[in-house]
């Protein structure tokens, strides 16, 4: 089952949910059905001396960043739009007059933008010689906006179900229907992270997304 909901500064709805899994990466099946703009990113605690401390997952994010060389699109509700420059300038535009405080009981993500950046953004900043063949194409900025996720602490039971909205939504919105709507949504979550086997057993091909181990989440 689940802990009764807790709301906790800056504006984070909080559900523990003491479910059974062998993996986190479990859970992300029965989330997100490996559908696109799904994540899942480990994150160690490297300080503490312990790795894989902490995964997050989830899927439908509220703005999707991704970019390469100089080309950038951010994705709102299906409407993109184009910016030329440079890519660090143009995702730093995001946060202005977003600031928002973090909760130390909770894990370090505590929601907004997770997602990677390339090694080939070091061109940016230096010559560095060009010897493979770029055929993935892969983005050298790809970020997810996300308000509703999984966290899992792999030093406590169960996992968290978080919903964060977004700091524009809590400057132009009633914040009780903010509540109201974190409270629909998570219980939607929770349904997803309870179906066990009813959840699909395999990832196919054609769904694959980005796994990331690594020390930091952003």
């Amino acid at each position: 089952g689940c802990s009764a909901l807790r709301l906790t500064p800056p504006f984070h709805l909080i559900q523990h949910c003491s479910v059974a899994f062998d993996d986190p990466f479990d859970l992300y099946g029965r989330v997100t059905g490996y559908g696109p703009h799904s994540f899942f990113i480990e994150h160690d605690a490297i300080q503490e001396g312990v790795s894989r401390r902490f995964s997050y997952l989830g899927c439908n994010p509220y703005r999707v960043v991704r970019g390469k060389d100089r080309t950038y699109e951010s994705f709102s509700s299906n409407k993109p739009v184009t910016q030329i420059g440079d890519p660090f300038s143009i995702f730093q535009s995001l946060f202005i007059g977003q600031s928002t405080g973090s909760w130390a009981q909770l894990p370090p993500f505590q929601g907004e933008a997770i997602g990677c950046f390339s090694f080939d953004l070091a061109r940016m900043f230096e010559v560095l010689p060009e010897f493979a063949r770029d055929d993935l194409h892969f983005p050298d900025l790809y970020f997810l906006f996300v308000e509703v996720f999984v966290a899992v602490d792999h030093q406590a039971p169960g996992a968290l179900l978080i919903f964060s909205p977004s700091p524009e939504r809590l400057a132009s919105e009633s914040w009780d229907a903010v509540y109201r709507e974190g409270q629909v949504r998570l219980a939607d979550l929770y349904a997803k992270v309870m179906t066990g086997d009813m959840g699909p057993k395999k990832m196919h091909a054609d769904k694959s997304s980005l796994r990331i181990d690594g020390e930091q989440s952003s």
